[in-house]
């Protein structure tokens, strides 16, 4: 029972980890985006950069410093961490090049 109880909690703070932090990546996006470039960004390829790189954060920090602990808890492999960044960091300036690149 003790172990089912801290699974769930578990499970109750990495979804609050990456509900709170793709809600406050993509806020300080925006801001960004429209102070320095005045763009008007489209929220869905930013806000799919932001969750893979909460994935690799919780993957590689978070899964560690949580209640549920298990010998399944493995960080990811270093080239999977790099690509996954790469992909996270396209995602979320692709959008702003692109639309920089069609209006100039």
């Amino acid at each position: 029972m003790m172990k089912l109880t801290t699974f769930l909690l578990e499970l109750l703070r990495m979804c609050l980890l990456f509900i709170l932090g793709t809600t406050i990546a993509y806020g300080m996006e925006r801001i960004v985006f429209t102070t320095f470039f005045n763009l008007e960004i489209d929220g869905w390829y930013t806000t799919l950069g932001n969750f893979i790189l909460l994935f690799v954060l919780y993957r590689n920090y978070f899964q560690f410093r949580g209640w549920y602990k298990s010998a399944l808890n493995v960080k990811l492999k270093r080239n999977t961490t790099i690509f996954l960044v790469a992909a996270s960091a396209v995602c979320i300036l692709g959008v702003p090049i692109l639309t920089l690149i069609r209006l100039g």
